[in-house]
């Protein structure tokens, strides 16, 4: 799934508000299923998650060299 598409399938939020507890509760429901927070909301309320997208670098291509910081 392209991250535009992504965005626009996701394109409004809903806040609420719970106790410290409760959101410790939460994550530590998601993390033992493996899921996101957001997922786990997904899969109880809409009946099943999104895919997870992981942002960060791309990965290191095979002619990227790292040079020496020269001082």
């Amino acid at each position: 799934m392209e991250l535009e598409a992504q965005s626009a399938e996701r394109a409004t939020a809903y806040l609420f508000r719970m106790s410290a507890d409760d959101k410790a509760r939460l994550k530590a429901e998601a993390a033992a299923a493996d899921m996101t927070v957001q997922q786990l909301f997904e899969l109880k309320l809409l009946g099943a998650p999104k895919p997870r997208v992981r942002m960060g670098r791309p990965p290191k291509r095979d002619q990227d060299e790292e040079l020496p910081i020269a001082g």
